[in-house]
């Protein structure tokens, strides 16, 4: 039997005593997480906003990033709303994907040139680049795309958009 993989949340919870201050956090059960955050509390504790994602830890981390200048202290924040944290979540949803894009190129590069029993180093000479720049599309670090195509051109193959 498989056990299916928990599925990843990102929220917000604020406390009814002080409603402009909302806890950005994450979690894998938003049930437990809002009663564990109401213990001790003399005031309700109120998830306003949740949001299933593939890696929360990443989007926690983001979103903490996004909202910065109105941190309190802590997963504190002052003055963010519901409609904020949405476009915030789908601006870093688009970025996630371009993220796992780059990721799905970089292991097909290093997969294709380990098939082809090349080092870093042939590669580069092979594609007129630095091998710096192999190791930095193999690490999904940013690169040009002629560079890319380059390296992708060396390799014998062609890099192509298909319908998913």
């Amino acid at each position: 039997m498989t056990i299916p993989p928990e599925i990843e949340y990102v929220y917000a919870v604020r406390y009814q005593s002080d409603p402009e201050y909302i806890k950005i956090g994450r979690t894998t059960d938003p049930k437990s997480r809002i009663a564990q955050l109401q213990v001790g509390s003399r005031s309700a504790a109120e998830m306003v906003w949740c949001s299933e994602c593939d890696n929360n830890v990443w989007f926690e981390y983001n979103l903490h990033q996004s909202f910065k200048p109105r941190l309190v202290r802590g997963e504190w924040y002052r003055g963010v709303t519901v409609g904020m944290l949405d476009r915030a979540k789908e601006m870093l949803d688009k970025e996630y994907q371009i993220m796992e894009f780059g990721e799905n190129i970089s292991n097909q590069i290093l997969q294709e040139r380990k098939k082809q029993k090349l080092s870093q180093i042939k590669l580069a000479q092979m594609a007129g680049v630095r091998q710096a720049t192999i190791s930095n599309i193999e690490n999904v670090e940013a690169v040009h795309l002629p560079t890319l195509i380059k390296v992708v051109s060396a390799l014998g193959k062609k890099l192509s958009m298909v319908d998913m």
